[in-house]
């Protein structure tokens, strides 16, 4: 009776760590790395993501349902300041609705955000 227990146990263990493991390279665990650039300006780089996909009609403009009016540095920098736009665009990823940014637009952001969010 032990024999067979045993064997049943080792059969159990051997169908679980052969099924259970998945192979994935560090790209699909991770993500892609993109190499955030140096140098960012708002003007080039910043303002046409938030044209893009933040200031679009409804949202993020004067009458829109966005909290916030994102059609100048001024509007922009006010999230950047009291922390929203890192959580929401950033961390949560919740922000703009209906799809992310591309990962290059992340890291353009997060480095902006990460020099002090320069108007330049």
């Amino acid at each position: 009776m032990n024999k067979i227990i045993r064997t049943i146990t080792a059969g159990f263990l051997f169908i679980s760590v052969t099924t259970s493991c998945e192979f994935h390279n560090e790209e699909e665990l991770y993500g892609k790395e993109i190499d955030a650039p140096t140098q960012v300006s708002y003007s080039a780089d910043i303002s046409p993501i938030i044209q893009m996909s933040c200031s679009t009609i409804g949202c993020h403009t004067q009458g829109g349902f966005g909290n916030g009016i994102f059609e100048d540095y001024a509007g922009v920098n006010a999230k950047v300041n009291n922390g929203s736009l890192r959580q929401r665009v950033l961390i949560d990823r919740d922000m703009p609705p209906g799809g992310s940014l591309s990962d290059k637009e992340l890291a353009i952001l997060k480095a902006w955000i990460d020099n002090g969010a320069p108007n330049n």
